[in-house]
């Protein structure tokens, strides 16, 4: 036993930890949430929610899928949550996410996963140079970039200067 979920209960040892700026509606939230009501039931998944928004919970199946919120947005104190949870991989999610990256390695988490679609509105015009070079740090402590875009793709291997082994293409689909 662990640490308190949202509803106050326990968390047991945990395999997969997906942190989320916010778990709410949005398309990362959606795959997510299929993903996990689709996996095996050896697997132990967790939902973090940086902001305290668990509200695409009710998409998840299973109810015994620990939601937890961070209470926290700085990396130290995701550092100490992680390490408590003390997960066997940190999957993270878009810009939100990226702190998220740093506080798991600090926390000795080896296997980091970070997700990213695309770019916040205010990045529509390009990405902002500060964020540019932040990703460009904080994606080198991931394992794996995964993106759903040739268009991230070329961006992963230029604008972020990822080796090509730590990108991974996953297009987004529609189970027909």
């Amino acid at each position: 036993m662990l640490w308190k979920r949202s509803n106050h209960q326990m968390v047991s040892a945990i395999d997969l930890l997906h942190t989320f700026p916010a778990f709410g509606g949005g398309g990362p939230e959606v795959r997510t949430a299929e993903l996990i009501n689709h996996t095996q039931c050896g697997i132990k998944h967790a939902i973090l929610s940086i902001n305290g928004d668990l509200n695409g919970r009710t998409r998840l199946s299973a109810c015994d899928i620990p939601c937890i919120t961070a209470n926290t947005n700085s990396i130290l104190g995701l550092r100490k949550l992680i390490a408590k949870l003390r997960p066997k991989a940190v999957f993270t999610y878009g810009w939100g996410g990226v702190d998220a990256i740093i506080g798991a390695r600090l926390a000795g988490v080896r296997h980091v996963i970070h997700h990213e679609d695309g770019f916040l509105p205010d990045e529509q015009a390009g990405e902002k140079r500060v964020r540019q070079l932040a990703r460009r740090l904080a994606f080198r402590l991931a394992r794996q970039v995964v993106v759903p875009s040739q268009t991230l793709m070329e961006i992963g291997r230029h604008g972020w200067r990822l080796p090509e082994k730590r990108l991974l293409y996953i297009p987004n689909g529609v189970d027909t």
